[in-house]
């Protein structure tokens, strides 16, 4: 930053003694005087450089250490609200209706007298209006489907036709077109329902979203504590290194199981299963599970190698920029020969340290257990309860081995705990990593753009100081 300040710096005076040097020799009326630009350099040296130069790189180090993570909790409940559509009301599926003449203006001049030169001194002039129309709904009512959960409210449909538009016509007259229709949609989302069923049935289900965060470790290019291998690029051709898991589909549902050279029968169960196990993660102990099904050769072959791998990969910030494995994250391994047991199983989390009994008993607990998502990963379901007299959602646990070993149901010392970035707060766990802040360092893009903005600020100075006063006669 020194550098390109100083960069800036020397680009001003060179500036500034350009236009000095062009105003002298054009003999132009403004002028930049040597007091002037003697001036101009220090306020731009101590002041318009310092301020942008610490402005700048706050903001950049701050984009630079933002990385994303999903948070999970669980459905509340649902809400359908309807709006009363007028004219010129508050719906959105409208069309023009009921022309009238507005905004009157002078149009049709003649001129009605001219001076001795012909200009004209005087005309006459119509009245002119335009047509403006008013805004009429199709229908005489529109929706809005909304899902309310622990992590927030979700829109599923906004502005919605009632089932059988053509029969809820605001104008007997005028039709609703098929193709809006199609693209806004009629009656009940079929997703809203569902949702619905569940939450009558007291059986909330998983919500997924993404949420921005710091991260120290990512950030920095020069930390120990960032898993490194030498063997990415043999792994990463074997084409056995899954991405990380950070899409959202269907409104707020993510699947995070990934099978590489394995393929179960019942794929979406195993989806299922883990979205339940981290909705009660996430909202309880603030965690996000990653499981990694792998039957490939190369990895069944050294399982210590492979996980190794995928740990520098998930956290390799050229591949997956924002979305690398995030520090609430769990990442679960499970290897197997034959596709009916776990015949190893690895674990690490996205923090450099803590949670080692968690990873240990992984690897100890799950080895020969029966391949299948109600055991390896367990049978969480969703309730609700009462919190401080409102209603809430928490998990209800089965007897999965992630599912004890996650929340030290059988050993204590195993259940996840979430390690602080910060260590800020009483009850964070850890020392923190602050410290690395101080080996950020911007991108060479990052500090150009500092740079010429640097520049273009001080500019202004030669502006300034050419438009102070004006050029003393000279006998030249």
């Amino acid at each position: 930053m020194l550098f390109t300040a100083l960069c800036s710096v020397i680009a001003v005076a060179a500036a500034g003694l350009t236009v000095k040097w062009l105003l002298d020799r054009s003999r132009h009326p403004a002028e930049i005087t040597w007091q002037e630009f003697a001036i101009g350099m220090a306020v731009a040296a101590f002041v318009i450089t310092p301020l942008v130069a610490w402005i700048g790189f706050n903001v950049a180090r701050s984009n630079n250490v933002t990385f994303s993570e999903s948070w999970n909790g669980w459905e509340l409940s649902v809400v359908k609200q309807d709006i009363t559509c007028t004219r010129d009301g508050p719906c959105a599926n409208e069309y023009n209706c009921d022309p009238y003449l507005c905004n009157p203006h002078s149009c049709n001049c003649r001129c009605t007298s001219r001076d001795d030169k012909g200009s004209c001194t005087s005309e006459s002039c119509d009245t002119c209006w335009d047509t403006c129309y008013h805004d009429c709904p199709y229908t005489t009512i529109e929706s809005n489907y909304i899902v309310q959960t622990t992590l927030g409210n979700v829109t599923i449909s906004s502005y919605r036709f009632p089932e059988n538009p053509q029969a809820h016509r605001w104008r007997k007259s005028v039709a609703v077109p098929q193709s809006l229709i199609a693209r806004v949609g009629e009656g009940i989302p079929a997703f809203w329902n569902s949702v619905k069923v569940r939450i009558d049935n007291g059986a909330p289900g998983p919500v997924s979203i993404r949420k921005n965060y710091e991260n120290y470790i990512l950030a920095s290019d020069r930390t120990i504590l960032k898993q490194y291998s030498s063997d990415l690029a043999k792994f990463r051709e074997a084409n056995i290194l899954p991405p990380v898991p950070v899409n959202i589909h269907d409104f707020y549902l993510a699947d995070k199981v990934m099978f590489i050279g394995y393929q179960p029968e019942n794929p979406d169960l195993w989806q299922s299963t883990l979205r339940y196990l981290n909705a009660a993660l996430g909202s309880e102990l603030q965690g996000d599970l990653h499981l990694v099904v792998v039957g490939a050769k190369q990895a069944l072959e050294n399982p210590d190698l492979y996980t190794l791998v995928l740990r520098a990969h998930w956290q390799d910030r050229r591949i997956f920029g924002r979305n690398c494995l995030s520090k609430n994250g769990i990442a679960v391994i499970a290897g197997t020969a034959d596709g009916k047991t776990v015949a190893w199983a690895r674990a690490f989390t996205g923090m450099p340290v803590g949670n080692e009994a968690l990873t240990v008993a992984v690897r100890n607990k799950l080895k020969g257990t029966p391949l299948d998502p109600s055991t390896v990963i367990g049978a969480v379901r969703g309730e609700f309860y009462a919190k401080a007299g409102l209603r809430t959602a928490r998990g209800v646990h089965g007897n999965g081995a992630l599912e004890k070993i996650l929340w030290g149901l059988t050993e204590p010392a195993t259940k996840f705990s979430r390690v602080s970035m910060k260590a800020q707060d009483k009850d964070d766990v850890g020392t923190g990593y602050l410290y690395l802040l101080g080996e950020i360092e911007l991108t060479s893009k990052q500090q150009t753009v500092i740079g010429v903005i640097e520049f273009i600020a001080s500019l202004f100075i030669w502006l300034a100081a050419a438009l102070i006063g004006e050029r003393r006669r000279r006998n030249w």
